[in-house]
């Protein structure tokens, strides 16, 4: 476990520093706990420093985002599925607990995400950091029942913001946002192909993103475009992760094997 604890003699650049270190390497619920609790005490004696605050938004984000993967791979393992829809169907998923977890952090990201927009409505983070903030409060809540809530349109509306101020953010992430979002709302809303074309572009700004390339295979598969969709899975195994992706490489190399082993 990371000694995150912010002394009074660290300076806000001094912990900004350290999250950003930390934020690509945390993996452990412990450690993605004491990280936010750095940022959280930060952000609440600096309320007006729109660093801490989206920083403090993708410290609840990534760690929401990261249960929720791990849960994805879990499911399809213990599902055994004979074919790559079994294993869609068996990733959708989501204990009781797990779900008010992930839907916690995710609603607690966009207060946070929601307080930097406030402070720069110029910069690209507030914006895109709360587009997963929702994704992942809709995640845990089920996404009918976030649909209910009327979340949508919000959801929307900020990562429409994000691509705008920035596409290429964070390896193109308000793109890849935006893509899976046309992917996994249901009728009337759901677009396979207004996915595969937002997840093409995503692609096309950068190449080598994992989750980029699972999205858009995942998207292919379902528009019946199985041979395209194995190149994209196929180059997940052949692809080295970045600095960004790199505690998820598992999972994302896990994923793609399982649908590759399983496509008909």
């Amino acid at each position: 476990l990371f000694l995150l604890e912010a002394s009074l003699s660290q300076s806000i650049d001094e912990i900004i520093k350290k999250a950003d270190e930390l934020q690509n390497i945390v993996s452990a619920d412990a450690e993605h706990e004491a990280l936010v609790k750095m940022l959280k005490d930060a952000a609440a004696k600096n309320p007006n420093n729109f660093d801490l605050q989206w920083r403090t938004a993708r410290a609840l984000g990534i760690w929401a985002d990261q249960i929720n993967m791990r849960n994805t791979l879990d499911n399809a393992k213990k599902a055994n599925p004979k074919n790559v829809d079994g294993i869609l169907a068996a990733e959708k998923d989501m204990s009781p607990e797990l779900g008010k977890k992930v839907s916690a952090l995710g609603g607690e990201a966009r207060g946070y995400a929601e307080k930097a927009i406030s402070l720069n409505p110029n910069r690209v983070e507030g914006y895109y950091y709360n587009s997963l903030a929702l994704s992942m409060y809709s995640l845990g809540k089920g996404i009918i029942s976030a649909l209910a809530e009327g979340i949508r349109p919000k959801l929307v509306e900020t990562v429409k913001k994000a691509i705008e101020k920035d596409k290429a953010y964070n390896e193109a992430s308000p793109l890849r946002v935006y893509g899976r979002y046309y992917y996994k709302v249901p009728w009337p809303y759901n677009d396979k192909t207004g996915s595969e074309k937002i997840l093409h572009e995503a692609a096309q700004v950068y190449p080598n993103s994992l989750r980029t390339l699972l999205y858009l295979g995942d998207t292919l598969y379902a528009l019946g475009k199985r041979d395209e969709a194995k190149k994209q899975w196929e180059r997940i195994i052949n692809t080295p992760a970045s600095a960004l992706e790199k505690v998820l490489e598992d999972i994302f190399k896990g994923m793609a094997g399982m649908r590759l082993e399983r496509l008909q």
